[in-house]
């Protein structure tokens, strides 16, 4: 990621998602028991935008 945005100027907004979706098992420790504004499992939502399971 950090060359992405260093070396190759990728946007770091871009260059984050596209790390995640290339890692996507990380969100599951980031996110264990998070939960969204509206009470919904919060990494089923993070993994529904990224397109990602």
């Amino acid at each position: 990621m950090i060359t992405d945005v260093l070396e190759k100027k990728t946007n770091i907004d871009m260059a984050a998602t596209d790390a995640l979706k290339r890692h996507p098992e990380l969100l599951k420790t980031w996110l264990d028991g998070v939960n969204t504004v509206s009470g919904a499992n919060g990494l089923q939502a993070v993994q529904t935008v990224l397109g990602v399971k």
